[in-house]
């Protein structure tokens, strides 16, 4: 019987020691508005974004860097985007990773991994009041999970 017993605690004492070596990594979940994406641009890139009007083009040679949350993060795709921001000096982009970026998701509690988005300007004031009414019409009716945020321009 004691050896029975030494021998149950012999494989539950390895068991436990074989499981205690093992570990989840876990990625860094970034709260996207306790944070900033900062593009890093040539002075020549910024200049042309500032200083172009009604054009929509792809950023290249080089394509900026996103650094988010101590991280930095290579795009395959930085282009200017939107019909009524290419008129002004603050512009919309769409953004296309080179691997998804894992951001904290406060309406599904969870962490959510993007690779493409679009960073919208909104230039003017009532698009801001239409774009969050239509956003949370669409979760209330459970048609399209949009998830948006607001950062300040820096």
């Amino acid at each position: 019987m004691k050896i029975k017993y030494l021998y149950h605690l012999i494989i539950l004492i390895l068991f436990d020691l074989y499981l205690s070596g093992c570990t989840k990594a876990y990625d860094k979940i970034e709260d996207p508005e306790k944070e900033i994406f900062n593009f890093v641009l040539t002075e020549a890139q910024e200049q042309h974004i500032n200083a172009s009007r009604g054009e929509q083009y792809e950023v290249t040679d080089p394509i900026p860097i996103l650094h988010f949350g101590g991280s930095a993060y290579q795009l395959d795709r930085f282009e200017i985007r939107g019909d009524n921001t290419l008129k002004f000096y603050r512009k919309g982009f769409g953004v296309n990773m080179d691997r998804k970026i894992s951001m904290y998701n406060p309406l599904e509690r969870k962490e959510k991994k993007y690779e493409e988005f679009k960073l919208l300007a909104m230039v003017y004031d009532y698009t801001y009041i239409e774009n969050s009414t239509a956003v949370g019409l669409f979760r209330m009716a459970g048609l399209w999970p949009v998830y948006s945020f607001l950062q300040r321009s820096g």
